[in-house]
């Protein structure tokens, strides 16, 4: 969803940007179909929402999936993450966890080390939250309070 996403954003501003997506399931759960079809709705969905918006926008995105970070399965973790998770720590101060962030490092790293991507400006997108939000158990929020298009997902 989060590579769609800025699939859909980066061909709406008309960016060259390639995604890079990291498969963290198994394929029979995602692949370039599934992607594919979820760019499709939701760029049609943005449009009902504007219309400045094109319902063909994910014609144009440029999404490519990645199976080789996989590894043995979701959230299994592999050297290649492992390195890659104590390396952003050690050099860069981020957490990042085996499911999703650490396989998308690996990806980064690996694909910095190929003399072809020499030139290229690289961007990791750091999905991972460690840090504990300022959540105050006693502010009840009501659930009145929400926007009504929200209220079929509240329990």
């Amino acid at each position: 969803g989060t590579a769609v996403g800025l699939a859909l954003g980066f061909a709406l501003c008309k960016l060259p940007t390639e995604v890079h997506a990291i498969r963290i399931t198994p394929s029979s759960i995602t692949d370039e179909t599934l992607l594919r079809r979820l760019a499709t709705k939701t760029a049609y969905m943005l449009h009902r929402l504007d219309n400045n918006i094109p319902d063909t926008l994910a014609r144009n995105i440029k999404l490519t999936l990645r199976h080789e970070f996989f590894g043995s399965g979701y959230a299994h973790s592999n050297a290649d993450t492992e390195r890659a998770i104590a390396l952003a720590e050690r050099d860069l101060g981020m957490t990042l966890e085996a499911t999703y962030t650490g396989k998308a490092m690996a990806a980064l790293l690996h694909d910095i080390g190929v003399a072809s991507n020499r030139g290229m400006t690289p961007l990791f997108w750091q999905s991972y939250h460690a840090a504990a939000l300022p959540v105050v158990a006693s502010e009840r929020v009501s659930k009145d309070a929400l926007p009504r298009d929200f209220l079929r997902y509240f329990c």
